[in-house]
């Protein structure tokens, strides 16, 4: 087909999709990434460059998504008015539901490999349009059946980290699945638990877990375990690290907390801290103490403050923000006098 036939067909296509658009407005009932995401989808067709985007985006706006553009015509190019759209028009209910969906979602007993990767993959892009490949792949894994976790964690590890994507994922996967189904005698298939919940908020105290939560961070840019602690306040570092770590002023203020068997700890002081995670940056006034059994412990403080999800099932914590997008994740590891 010569080319100008084929751009003409091309175009015909382009403005038959841009006029069965429907507008969006900002209510409610509409998702403002499928928006944008159609609108990119269109563009496709016509290799459209941003400035072609932000017309096609402009012209389908109407309601209330159109006065608030009104309001702020000083988003004139695409890459300004992509973002800023989806900061006004993604509610945190909608955030929200669509992070419960992510939680919920396991692989149905009679559902095939392509059909689980992606309605996870669809959910994860709903939620956070540019969710990197390493987090999606962690959806799949929390969801996939539980014959095939195993091999499939093996086999993605033995990849290079450029290579670990969602369709690596799946080509893994849809094999594991072969080689099972070849060897129907070896399923060990058991259903999901509908119990097993993928907790949204924090509702238990340190008291209550079997052994604390351990993690990896970066105090002070130095390398360290730490444990987060839902039972503790606040947050407390040991004298000891602190003197192996660059640190501001140290402000003292002698004090003593309570620990959760009741003996006391004796407090000396505070300092600001910069506790790193998968080097997002977070920062925390944490008490000094001379008797912590402990080097670092996050309390509720830094938890709360950084909206951070504990996920028992997963053996992860997520940072969220305010709109549930997860910022960073980290798993939980045994600390390094229990390591083999």
């Amino acid at each position: 087909m010569p080319n100008d036939v084929q751009d003409s067909a091309m175009m015909i296509c382009y403005r038959e999709c841009l006029s069965n658009l429907g507008k969006f407005n900002g209510g409610v009932e509409q998702k403002v990434l499928q928006f944008i995401n159609n609108i990119e989808r269109i563009g496709k067709m016509i290799t459209a460059n941003d400035d072609v985007l932000h017309c096609m985006c402009t012209a389908k706006l109407d309601g209330e998504a159109k006065r608030w553009y009104e309001d702020n015509m000083s988003l004139a190019q695409w890459e300004n008015l992509k973002p800023a759209l989806l900061e006004r028009f993604t509610t945190s209910d909608s955030s929200l539901k669509i992070f419960e969906q992510l939680k919920e979602r396991k692989q149905k007993l009679d559902e095939t490999i392509s059909s689980y990767h992606d309605a996870v993959t669809k959910l994860c892009r709903e939620y956070d349009s540019s969710m990197s490949q390493k987090m999606m792949i962690s959806w799949l894994q929390n969801g996939i059946k539980d014959s095939l976790k195993t091999q499939i964690k093996r086999q993605m590890k033995l990849l290079p980290e450029s290579a670990r994507t969602t369709q690596a994922f799946l080509k893994i996967a849809k094999d594991e699945q072969e080689l099972q189904d070849d060897s129907p005698e070896q399923e060990t298939t058991q259903p999901h638990s509908s119990n097993n919940k993928y907790p949204s908020t924090i509702n238990y105290t340190s008291s209550t877990l079997l052994t604390p939560i351990y993690i990896n961070v970066q105090v002070n840019n130095k390398h360290h375990q730490a444990i987060v602690d839902t039972g503790s306040a606040v947050t407390i570092i040991n004298q000891q690290l602190l003197k192996k770590i660059y640190h501001k002023d140290f402000i003292y203020k002698a004090k003593s907390h309570k620990s959760a068997n009741c003996s006391s700890i004796n407090i000396i002081g505070e300092i600001q801290l910069e506790i790193k995670v998968h080097g997002f940056k977070t920062l925390i006034v944490a008490d000094v103490s001379t008797n912590l059994i402990t080097d670092l412990l996050l309390g509720n403080d830094w938890i709360t403050q950084n909206n951070v999800i504990i996920d028992s099932s997963q053996q992860h914590i997520f940072l969220v923000d305010k709109n549930r997008r997860i910022l960073t994740t980290t798993p939980f590891i045994k600390p390094s006098h229990l390591q083999l």
